[in-house]
């Protein structure tokens, strides 16, 4: 079974896509978890109504408190060997979950990541494909949530930090290197929102962006906390994050 996460906030313009890609999906073992974050607009109703016609779709109502939250109780909430994070604006291609589970079971894998590509409104953007890789890390995986799959018992004891942006680096941090083996693969499964208005794009402009700074300070401060030295791609990693942002 796998537990699809999908967290959303006001998104009614892209809850069809999204949804409607996840449920066209050939693998059976499925269930949709879906975390309505105190949406103002339709994205109530409409996720409601999905849940009513389909029994693989959980929603779960809650005040704002941001993806970090939304994404952890949606953990809570899982009961699949595996979970996958999806963005409300984004949708899985045809065959995502088939093909990244087909190597999960393969190489009794703990994280399996495929490619993706970036859209617009407009249209596909950008491709971003991996070489195939079988490791017993996740060092040449990108440092996102969404794009893969997970065994889910290395969240038991690990969540996403609240309160900051880039809650994402965790992934790359502390879940790549709990792993015992990790795929890479050059399959594209995932497509992502290039959205204008999200904290990507608004980095440059807000001085939250500041947040990278504290997000590396907790993950090194987890680090010394249990007696283990930063891996050096790791440790590169953060620190070239962090040098972009303060530029």
């Amino acid at each position: 079974l796998v537990s699809i996460i999908i967290p959303f906030y006001n998104t009614e313009k892209y809850i069809h896509s999204c949804l409607n890609s996840v449920l066209q999906q050939d693998w059976p073992f499925i269930e949709i978890i879906c975390i309505n974050d105190g949406s103002t607009d339709k994205t109530k109703d409409i996720l409601d109504n999905y849940a009513s016609k389909e029994d693989r779709i959980t929603v779960y109502h809650k005040i704002n408190e941001g993806a970090a939250i939304a994404r952890s109780y949606g953990v809570s909430k899982a009961s699949g060997d595996y979970v996958m994070f999806v963005d409300s604006d984004d949708y899985l291609l045809p065959n995502a979950i088939q093909t990244l589970m087909d190597y999960a079971r393969k190489h009794n894998a703990d994280i399996v990541e495929g490619s993706h590509q970036t859209f617009t409104d407009k249209g596909v953007r950008n491709r971003y494909c991996h070489e195939y890789e079988v490791a017993t890390s996740g060092a040449k995986m990108f440092g996102y949530a969404w794009g893969k799959v997970y065994r889910a018992d290395l969240f038991d004891t690990v969540c996403f930090p609240t309160r900051y942006w880039y809650e994402d680096t965790i992934t790359h941090a502390i879940i790549y290197p709990h792993a015992r083996t990790t795929v890479c693969l050059p399959e594209i499964v995932y497509g992502y929102f290039i959205n204008q208005q999200g904290i990507s794009a608004q980095t440059k402009k807000n001085i939250k962006c500041i947040d990278t700074l504290y997000i590396v300070d907790l993950l090194f401060d987890y680090y010394v906390q249990n007696g283990q030295e930063v891996p050096p791609h790791l440790g590169s990693g953060l620190l070239g994050q962090l040098g972009a942002f303060l530029f």
